[in-house]
């Protein structure tokens, strides 16, 4: 990506004319339009449980296939960390069903990260075979 936006020089603005405090009108108006796309942005309780539900069945699925391995997976990220919408991480349309088929190149996405004892889970080519096995998931 280009950053440079061009070789003009910027124009040189008057440091007095830039307000070093907002105005207390201002200030509320901000704060109350900051709070109000917060509230808009923040994640549905829907949404959370179905992060929640992914991670307990993905777990699932790993420790059933790789038993005596304590398997955890964890979200981070803005998946994490909430600081994501209905629409970006969500989780809403993918929740692991391995009756169906889902190809997640059309569905949104959740930050996971995988932990366990067993080094050899570090092939993650065995994470995606399980995953297309039980008709879970297509490469895109």
């Amino acid at each position: 990506m280009n950053y440079s936006i061009g070789d003009e020089k910027l124009e040189r603005i008057d440091l007095d004319k830039i307000k070093s405090k907002l105005s207390d009108d201002d200030e509320r108006k901000l704060t109350t339009d900051m709070r109000d796309l917060f509230g808009r942005l923040l994640p549905t309780k829907p949404v959370g449980e179905n992060r929640h539900k992914l991670v307990q069945k993905l777990e699932k699925l790993f420790n059933d296939e790789w038993p005596g391995h304590d398997i955890r997976v964890h979200l981070f990220g803005s998946s994490g960390n909430l600081l994501c919408s209905d629409d970006s991480d969500g989780a809403d349309t993918f929740l692991f069903s391995c009756t169906q088929y889902r190809n997640i190149a059309n569905t949104a996405l959740v930050d996971i990260c995988i932990t366990t004892e067993w080094t050899e889970l570090e092939g993650v080519c065995m994470i995606a075979e399980l995953l297309a096995r039980r008709e879970c998931y297509s490469a895109p």
